[in-house]
């Protein structure tokens, strides 16, 4: 369920980057609500994924990625439509946050079933 949910943001977090609103200077108002409620559907999935519990690395990984996500603000999209985490840090954020995308650098980098 975790996986699913993580993939259910990554799919929001898609739908929001391709919105035809981001591509108008000031979009119609139907096309505003359309592109908050995609907004909105990233942040339950958000709070989905941060409640639930992960029973193994696969789950710890689902977390890492959407974390990762949160901390980095730049574009993840691939030009074949994919998303990747960045292999580095955005350089503006604090230690804190820094100490998590290590973290969650670390977990990425494990196999499942190791």
């Amino acid at each position: 369920m975790l996986v699913a949910e993580a993939a259910g943001y990554f799919a929001a977090y898609l739908a929001s980057e391709t919105h035809p609103a981001t591509r108008m200077v000031i979009p119609p108002p139907a096309l505003m609500a359309d592109q908050e409620a995609t907004i909105d559907r990233i942040w339950a999935h958000a709070e989905r994924v941060a409640n639930l519990p992960a029973h193994g690395l696969s789950g710890l990984q689902a977390k890492a990625r959407v974390l990762m996500r949160e901390i980095d603000e730049r574009k993840w999209t691939r030009r074949d439509g994919t998303m990747m985490p960045p292999s580095e840090p955005p350089s503006d954020i604090d230690v804190q946050k820094s100490l998590a995308w290590s973290l969650c650098a670390d977990l990425l980098r494990m196999e499942v079933g190791s």
